[in-house]
């Protein structure tokens, strides 16, 4: 996997290999200095949860070319105001139950019942919200091959900030 850090970035992920928050789990933590601790295995990235400053953006793609990454598969998880959950240490983050189906940024668990796709964009300028992206052939479950994490306000991946 490959990983696209952008400078003065503080960011905590937690990667599952089950849907639901179940399954292994992995920890990666990403410091401002720019080092990481910690990776996630492809072939085991099924949900995660991200804390992270509002202002903070990840991109999961399928594809890993800095280049051509947004004509496969990706999504992104933006850190908003209002559409974050607050744990029990006070840190704000995202949940992603399933990085396949669209859930509430707050739900531990997928809704089977509920499930909807999260919002379709052909570009990454073109998001709005704390999720958007693009499907295909493809699932994203198992096949992340690279990860961005950036501030919008100095984005490493060449897309400017989002209303």
């Amino acid at each position: 996997m490959d990983w696209y850090v952008g400078p003065r970035v503080k960011c905590d992920m937690v990667s599952y290999g089950g849907v639901s928050m179940t399954g292994p789990r992995y920890v990666v933590y990403i410091f401002p200095t720019g080092s990481r601790k910690g990776t996630f295995r492809t072939h085991e990235l099924k949900s995660m949860a991200i804390v992270a400053p509002v202002g903070t953006r990840i991109i999961l793609a399928t594809d890993p070319s800095r280049d051509g990454w947004q004509q496969h598969p990706w999504r992104c998880i933006r850190m908003v105001e209002g559409s974050m959950f607050t744990n029990d240490k006070g840190q704000k983050g995202v949940r992603i139950p399933d990085l396949d189906w669209l859930d509430p940024f707050d739900a531990k668990k997928t809704n089977l019942e509920l499930q909807t796709g999260f919002p379709q964009v052909a570009r990454l300028e073109d998001g709005t919200g704390y999720t958007f992206g693009r499907t295909g052939g493809v699932e994203l479950k198992d096949h992340i091959r690279a990860i961005w994490v950036e501030r919008e306000s100095d984005p490493i991946s060449g897309v400017p900030a989002l209303p």
